[in-house]
């Protein structure tokens, strides 16, 4: 499992961090919230290896991917082998 304390406690089952159920809830304020908390990686990978920023854009979610993005979010490797690539954030 990973790590505990604050935002950073995975779920079980998938591996999510609150960062990752509130991309999947497209909840800005939240999303918001939990990139501007120092001591989270927002990179974070679940189980599965997405990152926040991977589920964002698989949702088609451009506010919330600009946010990640701006907050040091990067689309996984796995992602990226399979063509997925970042929006433009200007």
């Amino acid at each position: 499992m990973g790590e505990s304390g604050g935002w950073f406690v995975q779920e079980g089952k998938r591996g999510q961090t609150v960062l990752h159920e509130a991309v999947n809830r497209c909840d800005t304020e939240v999303v918001n919230a939990v990139v501007n908390c120092s001591s989270l990686d927002v990179n974070f990978e679940t189980y599965d290896g997405l990152t926040a920023l991977d589920m964002a854009i698989s949702r088609r979610w451009n506010d919330g991917s600009r946010v990640l993005v701006q907050a040091g979010g990067r689309i996984s490797d796995d992602q990226q082998r399979n063509c997925h690539s970042p929006i433009d954030v200007d």
